[in-house]
């Protein structure tokens, strides 16, 4: 399993931004449920977001990316960053797998 940082920056203001929210997190919601998603969340100050996952390849990323409803509407752009953690808490061991 490869695990990747994605970085999401917004496109368009944070009104626009707004509206595609509830939709955005509902399609969170089924990364979540295939355990590609570990941790997501804005950034501070809110020019984009964060997503911490995880999958066989960076095109398994990159397609969850793409079926999202901010990119499909254009509302931000995604940076994806392969990592390879090599120390956890134990707490986190589960995301090894």
């Amino acid at each position: 399993m490869k695990h990747f940082v994605v970085l999401l920056r917004y496109l368009v203001p944070l009104e626009t931004v707004e509206k595609f929210v509830v939709v955005h997190r509902e399609y969170l919601a089924t990364g979540y449920a295939k355990k590609v998603l570990l941790a997501s969340g804005p950034q501070n100050p809110r020019s984009g977001g964060v997503l911490l996952a995880r999958g066989n390849s960076r095109e398994e990323i990159q397609d969850f990316c793409n079926g999202d409803p901010f990119c499909k509407e254009g509302v931000a752009e995604y940076q994806i960053i392969e990592w390879v953690p090599v120390k956890w808490l134990p707490e986190f061991e589960v995301w090894k797998d």
